[in-house]
């Protein structure tokens, strides 16, 4: 398997915010401005902000450790707060460096309870082409297609799988698209040859993509 590129990589923590909040209480347009001042967000919110809605910053930076990092997003929720970076190292440097931010200067205090953290990321990748047999059950299925759609409308090529997804039952499974949300479909753009997919997990960007070639490598085994 090779990365392509690592698109998205989010670190959310979800948490009470009356349990944070500085003694004194704080004013949610004159956090904001802050917030987007500290961090360059070029994407902020217009007062007045209703902290009932999600509060959403986009396009900062922020050096950590003498490196420059790209935030493309920042999301408040009444329950946590989200951080997008192309990965999710540097999702969870800079969600620590804003909480780190948030107490010594605006005076939030610590977490009573910790947080529950919560990852996801996105990556293209290019698996070797014997990765298909990881769909080799499905062959019947696609002879079925194959036959009616191909008589139908006069076409000889293959109808494959463009998108897999597996994700836990929302019954039985609190935040279940939170927690449990894995797919991988075909790069837009890209000629199914190429084997490139783009593919989401919750997880660290790392091991996702370990998780990803242990899948490859089950196909190729098969």
């Amino acid at each position: 398997m090779k990365l392509i590129g690592s698109t998205v990589g989010r670190c959310l923590k979800l948490f009470a915010w009356e349990e944070v909040r500085p003694t004194h209480g704080v004013n949610s347009a004159i956090l904001a401005t802050a917030l987007a001042e500290q961090f360059n967000f070029q994407i902020r919110p217009t007062p007045p902000i209703s902290l009932d809605q999600v509060v959403k910053f986009g396009d900062g930076a922020v050096i950590i450790n003498g490196t420059m990092i790209a935030i493309q997003k920042f999301d408040i929720y009444s329950d946590g707060y989200a951080v997008d970076c192309s990965n999710t190292d540097d999702a969870k440097l800079v969600s620590d460096e804003i909480w780190r931010w948030a107490q010594s200067d605006l005076g939030f205090r610590d977490f009573i309870r910790p947080p529950n953290t919560i990852y996801l990321s996105q990556v293209t990748v290019e698996f070797a082409p014997e990765f298909e047999n990881i769909f080799k059950g499905w062959k019947k299925l696609q002879d079925i297609l194959n036959e009616s759609a191909q008589k139908r409308y006069g076409f000889s090529q293959d109808v494959n799988v463009l998108r897999v997804q597996w994700r836990g039952d929302a019954h039985t499974l609190v935040n279940n698209t939170l927690v449990s949300d894995f797919w991988i479909e075909r790069k837009a753009g890209e000629p199914y040859a190429t084997n490139r997919w783009h593919c989401h997990g919750v997880l660290p960007t790392n091991e996702w993509l370990s998780l990803l070639e242990t899948i490859e490598a089950m196909a190729i085994g098969d």
